[in-house]
């Protein structure tokens, strides 16, 4: 069993292949049906406004990735070639990790959004429907969604992106005067957006405007907050009128651009809070223009967010560690208890031998050699089934010293073959 996982975000595929890639929810469970089993066992598909990857037990790596991404070429209409070479593949550890993390928010534009949670947990589920839901990736699932609660109600992860915004506008505040007055844009309509317009609301700010590629996601984003909302084109206007410009958008190129802006002599604040940026660092450069960027918040993220994701850090990788150790055990286990199997079967064997042998007056005797020969067997494997822990914990570098851990070997030196005699020349 290997866990792969196939996908495309914000941080690695552009928008346009975004959108051609997305996956509705009520179309999850035909692109599950598409992916064939084997080698695929199992398949998990997290699909967000941001994001679309694949989470697989495959029995065979190569053939494996190959069903993912003929599945997703078949439901997007995206060629294969494509796919294949935007992709990020990731596997076992990496694969693993990643889930744990986009789980606790660590990967998205809003660092530390809880919906992501909702997301996985829905995922979850319709994979269990469809029937391919196998028991590994349930159990890796199960544990991305203890991990995240945990990071969301033991450290301060919350508090990051609202701290972002917050200071932000004591920035704004301090270059432009009460926000409260101000001309804002916010670009953008996913989870970090939200937290930007409640935070200016809460400021008293009443001229907002949000601005969106999906002017259906700008106008119910906007609708919540009691403000207004504009389509994508009307951008380079607004830029041009506005105050204060908030940037969050995911985009994997820059949104805002010395073209776009324009240049004025009115004073303006552009706030970046994406990774990557959305605001070109030549805006910098323009004449009364301020750009704010998470370089630029830097005391913010280690008051509030840097120690706070190293905690939520910490936790992932003591989770993907002992996920790891507990695959490696139950990949080793069964080894152990084929050589018992097979240990019983030749003590059966062997004595099924020793009573035709000494026939009906021997059943004294058989019955003595039946409990040595047990004993025998019984300490001889006791030292392996104790050891398979240590051999999961510390894999050995060779056949040869998996054998000597697990029988208890004093290894041999260098220079002795057994019982301390030169090795015969060959």
């Amino acid at each position: 069993m290997t866990i792969v996982s196939v996908g495309w975000s914000h941080r690695s595929a552009s928008l346009d292949l975004l959108e051609r890639v997305a996956v509705a929810g009520a179309d999850v469970p035909a692109l599950m049906a598409a992916i064939s089993e084997p080698p695929v066992t199992g398949v998990l598909a997290l699909s967000t406004c941001n994001r679309l990857e694949l989470y697989g037990d495959v029995s065979s790596f190569h053939p494996g990735i190959d069903a993912l991404l003929r599945a997703v070429a078949w439901t997007s209409g995206v060629e294969v070639d494509e796919l294949a070479a935007t992709a990020v593949v990731r596997h076992d550890h990496a694969a693993v990790s990643h889930l744990l993390t986009v789980a606790c928010g660590l990967e998205s534009i809003a660092v530390g959004e809880v919906q992501i949670i909702g997301q996985l947990r829905s995922a979850l589920r319709m994979s269990q429907e469809a029937g391919r839901a196998s028991g590994p990736l349930v159990a890796l699932a199960t544990r991305a969604l203890r991990v995240a609660k945990h990071a969301h109600t033991d450290t301060d992860l919350d508090h990051v992106s609202p701290g972002l915004v917050d200071a932000g506008l004591s920035r704004v505040h301090a270059g432009l005067g009460d926000p409260s007055r101000l001309r804002h844009v916010v670009v953008g309509a996913g989870s970090m957006n939200g937290v930007t317009v409640a935070t200016l609301v809460r400021a008293g700010a009443e001229q907002i405007i949000v601005v969106n590629r999906s002017l259906e996601r700008a106008e119910r984003l906007a609708a919540s907050y009691g403000v207004s909302a504009a389509a994508w084109d009307e951008l380079g206007d607004l830029l041009a009128t506005a105050d204060v410009v908030w940037s969050a958008t995911g985009a994997p190129d820059y949104v805002v651009t010395p073209e776009t802006l324009g240049v004025r002599s009115r004073p303006r604040v552009l706030v970046d809070l994406a990774m990557p940026r959305d605001v070109h660092p030549a805006c910098a450069e323009l004449p009364c223009v301020d750009v704010v960027d998470l370089d630029g918040l830097a005391g913010v993220l280690a008051r509030l967010g840097r120690g706070s994701l190293a905690d939520v850090r910490s936790m992932v990788a003591t989770e993907v560690d002992g996920w790891m150790v507990e695959q490696r055990e139950r990949s080793i286990a069964p080894t152990v208890t084929a050589l018992r199997t097979r240990a019983d079967d030749i003590v059966e064997v062997e004595l099924a031998r020793l009573r035709a042998k000494l026939g009906e007056g021997g059943e004294h005797a058989a019955a003595e050699a039946e409990r040595m020969v047990h004993r025998v067997v019984d300490k001889l494997l006791h030292t392996p089934t104790v050891r398979v822990r240590e051999l999961v914990d510390a894999p050995a570098e060779s056949m040869s010293d998996a054998l000597r851990l697990l029988f208890d070997l004093e290894p041999l030196d260098a220079g002795e073959g057994p019982q301390g005699r030169a090795p015969a020349p060959v």
